[in-house]
């Protein structure tokens, strides 16, 4: 009851839940279910001891197989991502976005740590208006204090394919 009462307030209490908020719950269930398991195994009949062996092994094994096929996918995606960081920090630098510097837009937290960059503070107080970037997709505007910016597509990532904007002219003062 405990396991169930402790994912039910991120069920079905907020509008947003990640995994990692029913590991708790799955904590806690784990041990009724390995008591059952145990049981299933040593309760029943001698003749079905065999067999009830082999299911619940080929039901862990199944498990484990899906949770290795689960972690595969998430850490090939993970990886392809940080490449594509990597990838558009290089591009970057060839358009000479160096720290100091400002990122903005889609993916800016992850790109500008990768970059050195700050990814808070607002263009128009940002101190060297000309370091300053909008990454967005093709086919999105930039917000419109960057519209009349020159658009950069960056080559070569594999999942994100972002265009960057940055200011007109060096040290052009963005517009509000």
């Amino acid at each position: 009851m405990c396991g169930f009462s402790l994912a039910a307030q991120y069920l079905f209490g907020i509008n947003y839940a990640a995994p990692r908020f029913l590991l708790p719950a799955y904590a806690l269930l784990a041990l009724p279910v390995a008591d059952g398991l145990a049981g299933l195994i040593s309760e029943v009949r001698a003749e079905f001891r065999g067999p009830a062996i082999a299911a619940v092994t080929c039901c862990l094994v199944l498990q484990l197989l899906a949770q290795h096929l689960v972690l595969d996918h998430e850490v090939r995606g993970t990886i392809t991502f940080h490449d594509d960081y990597t990838r558009i920090v290089a591009d970057l630098r060839h358009l000479d976005i160096r720290a100091p510097c400002l990122i903005k837009g889609e993916q800016f937290i992850p790109i500008a740590f990768y970059a050195g960059c700050a990814s808070a503070p607002s263009p128009a107080r940002f101190k060297d208006p000309g370091r300053v970037v909008v990454l967005e997709y093709p086919g999105v505007s930039p917000p419109r204090w960057a519209r009349g910016w020159r658009r950069h597509r960056l080559p070569g990532t594999r999942v994100l394919r972002l265009v960057a904007y940055l200011p007109a002219g060096p040290g052009k003062q963005p517009a509000r």
